[in-house]
């Protein structure tokens, strides 16, 4: 007689999570039921892969998801910038109630959202390092699944022909305008020296409101032209960008992760220009710290980094093996994930 299968729920909102949760699917939908539930921006990004139902936290809606036998909820993060919490934090909590197992994909090292006090009881982390400080603030066990939010390169990407460079700036979830106003008048009073040695674009966060129209007139008014870019494919940016600003978007793992398996030269910064910046993100930027960006806290330095970056003087060592694991990790996922299910007695 053939065993039905068990039934596990993925669950998203935010974009890096709905990437991952591309390949957590991947790899468990022979041997699983798979049942995908989001919101916005990742549901809008997910509708068109595969069969993603809206989650709308109506009455009643989770009574009628869990009316059937669930084996797991694997879960993405989503920072409290913008919401305190959604289906992500709804799902775990419910699932940690019926006494189901639940994980929750951190692509942030160490970071978590506890609004609704429910951790789930495993993490699924990018690294060894990003383990062994979540393990130390949580006291929930860990495990290193890789950089499983990363796309695949599949595309033969063409170098575009032009004598200027290409700057990328990514956004952030924000919509603190006093934020946004201080950090690019910042950005320009540097920038606006070395406008005619590059082309400058705009890459708005998903769930970041319309900021480009405030930061385009924060441009012009240093007579630098800034475009938004139209690319739907972050990639398709990201190949002919030389140089990535942001503040510690993970937007600067793909652009390694690209570079890496491109052989592409290109530098990204976090520009953190001041301790209020700092706050508003309540983040420390490890990614800095793991050689995926250089971290620069003035304009004075940022001034003398794009002045090197031009003559070719930078000698910076950028983050290179950080991807070669995820596969074999995420297969050794899978092989824990089936024991976990299969000794829980759900």
């Amino acid at each position: 007689m053939k065993k039905n299968k068990q039934n596990i729920i993925l669950t998203a909102r935010d974009i890096s999570a709905a990437n991952a949760l591309i390949n957590f699917r991947k790899i468990l939908k022979e041997k699983y039921n798979i049942s995908v539930y989001c919101e916005d921006p990742a549901y809008n990004y997910l509708k068109n892969k595969f069969k993603c139902i809206k989650f709308k936290n109506k009455k009643n809606e989770l009574e009628k998801i869990f009316n059937k036998k669930i084996h797991a909820i694997i879960s993405g993060y989503s920072s409290k910038v913008k919401k305190n919490f959604g289906v992500d934090e709804i799902f775990i909590k419910e699932g940690n109630l019926k006494k189901i197992s639940t994980f929750i994909f951190q692509d942030y090292p160490g970071d978590f959202n506890f609004y609704l006090k429910s951790h789930p009881k495993y993490y699924l982390v990018v690294n060894e390092l990003a383990k062994k400080i979540t393990e130390k603030k949580t006291k929930i066990k860990s495990i290193n699944v890789g950089y499983v939010f990363l796309k695949k390169v599949t595309k033969n990407y063409i170098i575009s022909p032009t004598n200027k460079k290409k700057i990328l700036i990514a956004g952030q979830p924000t919509n603190n305008l006093n934020y946004i106003k201080n950090y690019f008048n910042d950005l320009t009073d540097v920038l606006k020296f070395y406008k005619n040695k590059f082309n400058f674009f705009y890459r708005p966060h998903p769930a970041e409101n319309k900021n480009f129209k405030i930061i385009k007139k924060i441009f012009n008014e240093n007579n630098i032209l800034i475009k938004m870019t139209q690319n739907k494919i972050l990639y398709d940016d990201l190949f002919n960008t030389d140089l990535l600003i942001s503040i510690n978007s993970t937007v600067a793992i793909d652009f390694n992760y690209l570079k890496h398996f491109l052989k592409k030269k290109g530098f990204a910064i976090y520009y953190i220009n001041n301790n209020k910046t700092k706050k508003i993100f309540k983040k420390i930027n490890l990614y800095s710290k793991m050689n995926f960006a250089k971290e620069i806290n003035s304009k004075k330095q940022l001034d003398k980094f794009v002045y090197n970056f031009l003559k070719n003087k930078l000698n910076f060592s950028f983050q290179k093996n950080a991807f070669n694991k995820t596969n074999l990790n995420l297969q050794n996922f899978q092989k824990k994930i089936n024991t976990i299910i299969n000794s829980s007695g759900i």
